[in-house]
């Protein structure tokens, strides 16, 4: 009899155990959290501009650089935000690209007793904010900034491009686009792709300025990225998203949104589009379809920090910080900066652990794994 009532026993426990892993394994079994939830973000620093600073902003590791009137650049520290060195450069400041091992790279313009206009290219040290060289390069707005490899490029917007010796500053070629320059250009090892304002994308040698190939489009080009394949995606000014093959133009999909796209993002799940439809999207890297999409409050105009599977956005004309998950789209956080605090640059992310906000008024510094 003991050893029936044992048998039982055993019976209903594994009944009950089966049970349970069924359930588990339901596809309409309620979803539980994660045991450890994800720590939010928390606000570290708040750094306050002086009047006309923070036009443009960027990093490297652990500094800032930060525009301010007349021709003033200031370092800060990421982790404490105080000041670690101002470098009186003069002129205005046309565009700013640091560049590891090498220093800050400077673009300023200024214009003589006759309204004519000249550009100066500067190369700073991280460190003491001393220039080690300048060199006199043309210029019109826009002005863009692209280290290739041990090559510096001026691209001018009336479609000039100077490639000058990073490290010397010597100059090295001078190159022609054929139209006015409309975008930020791309950069993929020997190869910088400019598009211009006659919807053509032309492709020149970052060893000596020749032109590769050009590729026309149905409409102006407004956003460039290699992908790490060497294949190049194009957004234009109607929504349409482009992957080129390569540089003959060859396509291999495309994907369409319902307004201006505004930047593209290569990750781990997919081509990340926001576009000016209040939509961001992730794209398939394969076959350009969509795998999700998530409206916000509005447009994404400035390129947002991708930290593991996490994006993270601001928001033209919001006050909020925005983050998503890279894999299905949810929204895992959304934090205020504070009332008429707006993003005016690309956030940052400094020394893999504090991520910087560039804002109407000042910076805004935040960590997910305390302020130290």
């Amino acid at each position: 009899m003991f050893r029936s009532f044992l048998t039982v026993s055993f019976a209903i426990l594994t009944f009950v155990s089966l049970s349970k892993i069924v359930e588990a394994q339901s596809p309409d079994a309620p979803k539980t959290e994660a045991k450890d939830a994800r720590p939010p973000l928390k606000q570290c620093w708040e750094y306050l501009f002086q009047n006309g600073a923070g036009q443009f902003v960027s990093g490297f590791q652990d500094k800032i650089f930060v525009s301010e009137n007349e021709g003033r650049l200031r370092s800060i520290s990421s982790v404490s935000n105080e000041t670690i060195w101002v470098s009186e450069l003069g002129g205005k400041f046309a565009a700013i690209i640091p560049a590891e091992r090498i220093g800050i790279f400077v673009l300023s313009v200024s214009s003589d007793e006759n309204n004519a206009v000249s550009g100066v290219l500067r190369l700073i040290d991280f460190n003491s904010g001393l220039a080690k060289y300048s060199m006199p390069v043309a210029f019109k707005e826009p002005a863009f900034l692209k280290l290739a490899g041990s090559r510096m490029i001026v691209v001018s917007g009336g479609g000039g491009l100077e490639a000058f010796d990073a490290m010397s500053g010597t100059a090295v070629w001078k190159a022609k686009s054929g139209g006015r320059i409309v975008s930020d250009p791309a950069v993929f090892e020997s190869v910088i792709a400019v598009s211009n304002h006659l919807k053509k994308i032309e492709f020149f040698s970052v060893i000596d300025g020749s032109l590769l190939t050009s590729v026309s489009t149905d409409r102006e080009i407004k956003e460039l990225a290699f992908r790490a394949n060497q294949m190049l995606i194009a957004g234009d000014d109607r929504g349409n998203v482009t992957n080129f093959r390569d540089q003959t133009g060859a396509v291999w999909w495309k994907f369409k949104s319902g307004a201006r796209i505004g930047t593209i993002v290569e990750t781990d799940e997919g081509i990340l589009v926001g576009s000016y439809d209040n939509f961001v999207y992730m794209i398939s890297k394969y076959s350009g379809d969509v795998k999700w999409k998530r409206r916000l409050d509005g447009r994404v105009i400035h390129r947002p920090v991708v930290v593991g599977k996490e994006l993270i956005f601001t928001v033209s004309g919001e006050e909020d910080l925005i983050v998503v998950d890279s894999e299905n789209g949810k929204v895992l956080e959304q934090t205020s900066f504070g009332d008429g605090r707006f993003p005016i640059a690309d956030p940052l992310l400094m020394d893999r652990r504090i991520l910087v906000f560039p804002l109407v008024g000042g910076l805004a510094g935040f960590s997910t794994n305390g302020c130290k």
